[in-house]
């Protein structure tokens, strides 16, 4: 994944949540256990957009 909170390109991280909601609901078991996966590797350096797309899965 390519998520930063250090970013100033707010726009083109939410496009990156918007194409993986996208993806996910097009086959959502998948695409959880795909998110799960990847979400190790970026917690340290993107902790805050990990939850935006958390709250937004769940939302």
């Amino acid at each position: 994944m390519g998520f930063d909170d250090d970013t100033e390109q707010y726009e083109i991280m939410f496009g990156l949540v918007h194409g993986i909601e996208h993806l996910y609901r097009e086959n959502i078991e998948e695409g959880l256990y795909l998110i799960a996966l990847a979400v190790p590797s970026v917690i340290d350096r993107a902790r805050e957009w990990m939850e935006v797309l958390h709250y937004r899965i769940w939302r």
